[in-house]
């Protein structure tokens, strides 16, 4: 196919009546003055040094006054300073006694003149066609406007490249009309190019009335009449460069007839920041409704990303008017206080959308676009103590579309200042006014038109730069807006900052200067009016810092006001102002950079003079130098300067030196963020996705986290559980170790995750991040983590462990637990990062956190023994989650149930009786508690304590029946009494008494020998009594000693069989006890330390569990709240 060439395009110039000469045009800024710098030089005296800008894409050009002294002029229209201004070929411009004229080709096919959107020209107040003598700039945004046969009008967004036409569903714009072919044609967009293609239709393509012919590519321009079958197109611009700042208005406007269409019930489009202060009116006498908002089919269009697709509308009610919010994104303010619902308007109140201001005065509305802001700041100081004040009541105006810099040496305060008039940090005492609006009374007013870069990057380092700047809009543009609308502003950004070629390369490996430009294209996206930038070329080579300076002076002469801190002063020449504070916030210089050299030449030597000429390097050595004056010293110099006279004027601020009011303060944190916590929580999380998975050695060594310690479960062996193998310390501990690697697997994920954002989240939470979406955007991750490591986690403990769990809800229980676990130390690691000032002390202060964790969770030493232990191990997750799985075993159960472990301190001694009853006492432990690990342990219940225990207790041996005693002898015979000797024959008594001693002593020997007789009679008797007696006493012995005998033969054996069962019944008695009183102890001992632990519910762990959760929710919560700066 062959494509419309394009010829060279060139300014013609005269110098007063001089001859008409040429400057051929090249893509960039065009410097134009009386300096020997610039490029197209004009050496009149009424031409200033520097005079304007020329700005060229290669296919439009933007003519920008850069303060001249005596104007530049357009068609006799003199032009706004710093306002950019759409060049025409054709149109006259005037710089002093010099006229240019911009000289473009013609195109191969020529427009003709059709119904379309009357454009109002800056050149001309009237109306004219928009046609083919329009050209477009790169950057520009289209829209496709078609309808069927006179219908209603569509609308369809161009995006840069093909976009393809026909009747196939298949096709980007699908015409159900059987006079289109399937394919039809092609509409192309290329740098700002529009191209129209007929691939070989049926019916064919015309072109303003004029068919094309098929497979040849034609340019063509909006407003250009495209008939495609039945169907009338019109391709229209949404945004020019000249725009980007400020947007573009489109309201009803005066009727124009034009082919029989009534105009003034169709848009006219305003490019207000062409002229900037033009008004536009609109009756509303003959609308009881109107709406605002972005889209095409709006009574007002305003195009803006600030501005919601249906944003606002205005209602007459009776006599009077009230505008309601239709729930936009930014809101809708009058008189600079925001609408919440709806407000009746009054004469002469101001309506600010975005940066569209209108007012009502009877039945007319009036709307302009503020292009520029000016910032005054009166009397700022900084106190941050009694004694301590970092600025010192510092009064400075900075013009609409200024480019400042604020320089200064470290600690000169300008950071702290640049914070003070963006309202990042509010000064203590003053004021900044923008547009003559108290910023801290109306922040909210401000916020969406204040862009700040902070000196750090503000950009995620795993996102590609297209990527990361479509998250940003997603969060700060209308929910409304389109993908393909919003990928349109993402590349309409990127070719901005000249990063389209690297924009799919992920920004950490972006050089320094292009990383920079990305996080400045983060805040370009919603096109800020006011920029602070905080070093934005700090660590650039100079080339790269060149680059920066340009692309700032820029963004300020496309509509913005910029200033930024910056120690190139290489290229302050760039800046239109330049700002030096002297140590401790003293105001040493504001004017104009040429200026800055001026004033402090005059504080140098002759000598330092005839050296070498004044750079502003010297400025940093003349205001460090305390013997040319002490900081104070070069604020009365400067205040009592005609410099302060000529930069101030009139508009010297007066103000008194008050302090920011707590309703101010509080006026300025209270931010109107409309956009829905539920769509924040979905982009952030979008955003938290794309970044892990680009980070792929994070995400890996995340995952591979819990495998890992998982796999050391190996240590504690398969037998751990057994009853007789199994240690029931070795399992309370490994329970506690599986609580804390839980807890350390959470933590170590998350311990960085917020802290290593704290400027990206400041950021977006000064412009409409709302903390919760943003918290539950990283907890809702936890949560799925959680889950991912409780079942490795299990998995591991089950293969390598194999735990005794009675069933599979039990098995439910121990996962929720590892679950509630591994999400608590997520929970915690978050509130570390929350808390901590930067990465490397989130570590150290995390183990701070979890030491106490470790060492109150009860398994190292029972809570009771610890003092305070009870009370601190309440607050411990690691507590609750430990308690948790060793209930989810339910190994102490039986103990609870127990009555006889009530007894603590006479538990062994209690009666077999009670111990009867108790089901972990006595015998029936090896039966009713077998299950217990290690109670059945071969130290104490071995074999025989098994035998014992099996068998009765041993029979004591019964008593002995005595013997009868033997039956007593017959009684013996007695012997027979010896018969009685006779008598004596007594002596016949004497007569003769002298006979009577013979008498007598007869008679004694007859007495002595009958005596004699009768003892040997008795003697014998006795005798033989006595041998009688002896055999019968020897008969009675012998019978006495026999049954002794018996007796104790009988005996000896009961003794015997009393020695054998005692023997017997003390070893089974002491194998017994020994079994019993070992396993009563180990479970004794069990409850005494882990009673608490197996008492209440698992639930109730649960419920402990998640409400420390919540704490360190809501500690993350406050954490996170503190670090609002506005």
């Amino acid at each position: 196919m062959e494509s419309v060439k394009m010829a060279d395009y060139v300014i013609q110039y005269q110098i007063e009546n001089g001859e008409w000469q040429e400057f051929p045009l090249a893509v960039g800024n065009i410097v134009i003055g009386r300096g020997v710098d610039c490029d197209l030089i004009l050496d009149h005296v009424r031409v200033s040094r520097q005079h304007a800008y020329l700005q060229w894409d290669g296919t439009q050009a933007y003519l920008i006054d850069i303060g001249s002294s005596n104007g530049t002029f357009v068609d006799s229209q003199e032009l706004v300073p710093n306002v950019p201004f759409k060049l025409s070929a054709g149109q006259s411009v005037t710089i002093g006694a010099c006229t240019l004229m911009l000289k473009f080709p013609l195109q191969e096919v020529k427009p003709v003149d059709m119904p379309q959107a009357v454009r109002v020209d800056a050149s001309s107040p009237k109306a004219v066609i928009a046609g083919g003598d329009q050209s477009h700039g790169v950057n520009d945004r289209f829209q496709l406007r078609y309808r069927l046969q006179g219908g209603a009008w569509n609308t369809f967004v161009l995006l840069p490249g093909d976009i393809t036409i026909g009747r196939d569903e298949d096709n980007d714009l699908c015409l159900d009309d059987h006079e289109v072919s399937r394919l039809h044609g092609t509409i192309t967009v290329d740098a700002g190019t529009l191209w129209i293609t007929d691939l070989d239709s049926t019916n064919g393509i015309e072109l303003d009335g004029l068919p094309l012919k098929p497979r040849e590519k034609y340019q063509f321009d909006a407003g250009q009449k495209i008939t495609i079958g039945n169907h009338e197109l019109c391709v229209e611009v949404l945004s020019e460069i000249g725009a980007a700042v400020s947007g573009t208005m489109i309201m009803p406007g005066d009727a124009v007839w034009i082919d029989g269409v009534d105009t003034s019930e169709t848009i006219i489009d305003t490019d207000m920041s062409i002229v900037p202060t033009q008004v536009r009116t609109m009756d509303l006498a003959s609308h009881a409704r109107v709406t605002i908002g972005r889209a095409r089919d709006n009574h007002v269009v305003l195009e803006h990303p600030l501005v919601s697709r249906y944003h606002a509308v205005f209602e007459k009610v009776g006599k009077r008017y009230r505008i309601k919010d239709l729930r936009s994104t930014n809101g809708v303010y009058v008189n600079k206080d925001i609408v919440e619902n709806e407000k009746f308007l009054e004469d002469y109140d101001q309506i600010c959308i975005g940066p569209f201001v209108f007012e009502i005065a009877g039945n007319k509305l009036q709307g302009r676009i503020e292009t520029g802001l000016k910032i005054t700041a009166k009397n700022i100081n900084q106190r941050v103590s009694d004694t301590l004040n970092l600025l010192k009541n510092i009064n400075l105006i900075i013009e609409p579309n200024e480019f400042v810099a604020l320089v200064g040496m470290s600690g000169s305060g300008k950071t702290t200042f640049l914070n003070a008039i963006s309202g990042y940090w509010p000064a203590s005492h003053g004021q900044v006014l923008i547009n003559g609006v108290e910023l801290y009374n109306h922040y909210d007013l401000f916020r969406n038109d204040i862009g700040y870069v902070p000196q750090k990057d503000i950009v995620h380092a795993e996102l590609t730069p297209k990527i990361a700047l479509d998250y940003v809009a997603q969060l700060r543009m209308p929910s409304d807006i389109g993908k393909s609308e919003r990928h349109a502003a993402v590349q309409e950004v990127l070719k901005e900052l000249d990063l389209i070629e690297r924009q799919d390369v992920p920004i950490s490996n972006l050089s320094g200067g292009q990383l920079k430009r990305v996080s400045i294209g983060v805040e370009l996206l919603t096109k800020p009016r006011l920029f602070f930038l905080d070093e934005p070329t700090s660590g650039l080579d100079p080339g790269t810092e060149y680059d920066m300076m340009k692309l700032m002076r820029n963004l300020a002469d496309q509509g913005r006001t910029v200033i930024l801190i910056t120690h190139a002063t290489k290229n302050v020449m760039l800046c239109d102002k330049v700002i030096f504070l002297a140590r401790g916030g003293n105001l040493a210089f504001y004017g104009a950079p040429e200026d800055a050299l001026a004033y402090f030449d005059e504080h140098r030597t002759d000598r330092e003079r005839r050296e070498k000429k004044m750079e502003f390097d010297d400025i940093y050595r003349i205001l460090d130098d305390d013997s040319r004056g002490a900081p104070n010293e070069w604020r009365e110099r400067y205040l009592h300067s005609s410099v302060y006279a000529k930069i101030m004027g009139k508009d010297s601020p007066q103000a008194k030196n008050r302090p920011v009011t707590a309703q101010q303060a509080e006026k300025l944190h209270k931010a109107k963020r409309k956009l829905s916590s539920l769509r924040q929580f979905l982009i952030l999380s979008a955003r938290n996705l794309k970044i892990m998975m680009q980070d792929k050695v994070s995400l890996t060594m995340m995952l591979a986290l819990a495998p890992i310690l998982g796999m050391m479960d190996f240590i504690w062996g398969k037998d751990l559980f057994d009853p007789v193998t199994g240690d029931v310390e070795l399992v309370m501990s490994q329970w506690y170790m599986l609580s804390i690697v839980a807890l350390l697997a959470g933590s170590l994920c998350s311990v960085r995750e917020i802290v290593k954002e704290t400027d990206i989240y400041k950021r977006e939470r000064a412009v409409n991040l709302r903390i919760l979406p943003y918290l539950l955007s990283k907890v809702w991750v936890g949560v799925v983590l959680a889950i991912y490591q409780a079942a490795v986690l299990m998995a591991f403990r089950i293969f390598f462990v194999r735990p005794t769990i009675p069933s599979i809800q039990d098995y439910i229980a121990l996962f929720i637990t590892l679950l509630l676990g591994s999400l608590s130390g997520y929970l915690i690691g978050l509130m570390v990062s929350a808390i901590a000032p930067n990465q490397n002390s989130s570590m150290i202060l995390l183990i701070i956190i979890l030491v106490p964790q470790f060492l109150f969770a009860g398994a190292l030493l029972p809570i009771d023994v610890m003092p305070g232990g009870r009370q601190i191990s309440t607050i411990m997750s690691s507590r609750w989650i430990w308690e948790g799985l060793v209930k989810s075993t339910h190994m102490g159960d039986k103990l609870m149930i127990d009555p006889c472990m009530a007894f603590q301190e006479d538990r062994q001694r209690l009666p077999d009786a009670i111990k009867q009853d108790c089901i972990c006492m006595g015998e029936s432990i090896f039966t009713d508690c077998a299950d217990f690990p290690g109670v059945l342990s071969p130290d104490f219940y071995d074999d025989i304590a098994k035998e014992k225990l099996a068998i009765p207790e041993p029979e004591e041996p019964p008593q002995p029946t005595a013997y009868a005693y033997p039956t007593a002898l017959p009684s013996l015979t007695p012997i027979f009494t010896p018969t009685p000797l006779p008598s004596l024959t007594p002596f016949p008594t004497p007569v003769d008494p002298r006979e009577m001693g013979v008498y007598m002593e007869n008679q004694r020997n007859q007495g002595q020998e009958q005596q004699d007789a009768f003892m040997e009679q008795f003697e014998n008797y006795r005798l033989e009594s006595k041998d009688q007696g002896q055999v019968y006493a020897d008969l009675m012995a012998g019978q006495s000693d026999d049954y002794a005998n018996l007796r104790q033969e009988q005996a000896d054996e009961y003794t015997n069989a009393m020695q054998e069962y005692g023997d017997e019944r003390a070893d089974w008695v002491k194998n017994r006890e020994k079994a019993i009183n070992s396993a009563e102890t180990l479970l004794g001992s069990v409850y005494d330390d882990y009673g608490y632990v197996f008492d209440k519910t698992i639930a109730r762990r649960w419920l402990a569990t998640c409400a420390i959760m919540l704490g360190y929710f809501i500690i993350m919560f406050i954490a996170q709240k503190r670090k609002d700066v506005v």
